[in-house]
């Protein structure tokens, strides 16, 4: 479990300063909060937990396609706790670390940017899931704005090939960091440890 990996790094929840939700969809941010008595409390007591403000309102007041995926008492518990900090757009946390508003998989959802030595690691969650997704108009059922989506990877996939940036794929179990290139108009993938399949 998390405990575990935590473990393993040499580290336990109080060390964590800072969470970063791309959205608070329960795959995705249930793990925000634990049991306490009959509530729940944020796993990580001395971390600020980052979200969009748009997301947070989805999260709290969920349409009918999107109820099932969001679960409403955790996330009512984190805005409640203190630990929240909802951010509005494009936003630069720390330096070499930025949060993008994305939209296209709910109203709130971001991804994040991490640079450092002049090397980009990017990961933006639910718009790129799997490697095929990286196609233009390949668009995950689950998305709510799916034109959002398009518009936002017919920026994205350019700037990830022109900028050579590293891409975290959040649900990819053949792929987790990749690199981007086009070859013959085909979007391909190359695993950092040079394994290159198509996208």
């Amino acid at each position: 479990g998390m405990d575990d990996g935590l473990s393993a790094l040499g580290l336990d929840a109080g060390d964590i300063d800072v969470v970063l939700l791309t959205h608070m969809h329960t795959d995705h941010a249930g793990g925000a909060m634990i049991s306490s008595g009959d509530g729940f409390k944020p796993r990580f007591p001395n971390a600020k937990y980052i979200v969009q403000k748009t997301e947070l309102e989805s999260a709290l007041a969920p349409d009918e396609r999107s109820a099932a995926a969001y679960s409403v008492e955790r996330m009512k518990a984190l805005s409640e706790s203190g630990a929240l900090e909802v951010i509005d757009g494009d936003t630069d946390l720390a330096p070499g670390v930025r949060a993008v508003r994305t939209g296209g998989h709910t109203a709130g959802h971001q991804g994040f940017e991490f640079t450092s030595g002049g090397e980009t690691v990017a990961n933006y969650c639910d718009i790129v899931p799997f490697s095929y997704h990286l196609r233009i108009p390949y668009i995950a059922a689950t998305d709510l704005y799916p034109m959002d989506t398009i518009q936002f990877k017919k920026r994205l996939v350019p700037r990830l090939i022109a900028e050579n940036i590293t891409l975290a794929l959040a649900h990819d179990f053949e792929h987790a960091l990749v690199r981007v290139s086009e070859k013959d108009g085909r979007v391909n993938v190359t695993d950092i440890h040079q394994k290159e399949t198509c996208g």
